[in-house]
């Protein structure tokens, strides 16, 4: 079986896409969650947890690093579009979405 699944990412900010990236998902046996880590174009690198609220339906919780060594933490939620598609809202923002297809 596969360790982790693989995907490949874009970010848009009111219709513009502003970032593009890989992103992979796997289950954490020792912790017992799902954990991510993200790499954007940019530099920035993200690696956090996923909570299954319910189907269809997943919340993050991802602490961060920009290019320049600043440290965040952002929070989210993911509607599955179909088997192969995610639709990530970023932080409460509606203007800000990323959209990840299963490679």
């Amino acid at each position: 079986g596969k360790a982790a699944i693989r995907s490949h990412f874009t970010v848009t900010v009111s219709g513009k896409v502003t970032m593009t990236g890989v992103g992979l998902v796997g289950w954490d046996t020792a912790k017992s969650q799902l954990l991510h880590s993200l790499f954007i174009s940019d530099g920035m690198r993200l690696h956090g947890t996923w909570s299954i609220e319910r189907e269809g339906l997943i919340t993050t919780k991802t602490p961060g690093v920009t290019a320049a060594g600043e440290t965040f933490e952002t929070t989210g939620s993911m509607e599955l579009i179909d088997k192969n598609t995610m639709m990530n809202k970023l932080g409460g923002r509606r203007d800000m979405e990323m959209k990840r297809l299963r490679k």
